[in-house]
């Protein structure tokens, strides 16, 4: 439910040995539904994001990363 406690997604590993990494956006998506933007971003290549599920169910979670020259990664698809 929206009164849910925030789910802590950690991650590691996001780098870009190019331009360098500027920032990564947290996805998720609830019961097999597709992954949406949370609009929570980070700029580190680790760290934990504190995602408040919008409803009850079994959550997915992906990152979308930019480097600093602009490039995106591929955008995020439910796993399955």
């Amino acid at each position: 439910s929206a009164s849910a406690a925030p789910i802590a997604v950690t991650y590691a590993g996001a780098a870009d040995s190019g331009s360098g990494l500027d920032a990564v956006e947290l996805w998720a998506g609830v019961d097999g539904a597709p992954l949406t933007a949370t609009g929570l971003i980070a700029q580190t290549g680790s760290g934990t994001f504190a995602y408040t599920p919008s409803a009850d169910g079994e959550y997915a979670f992906a990152l979308r990363a930019a480097d600093k020259a602009g490039n995106l990664s591929a955008v995020p698809v439910q796993p399955g």
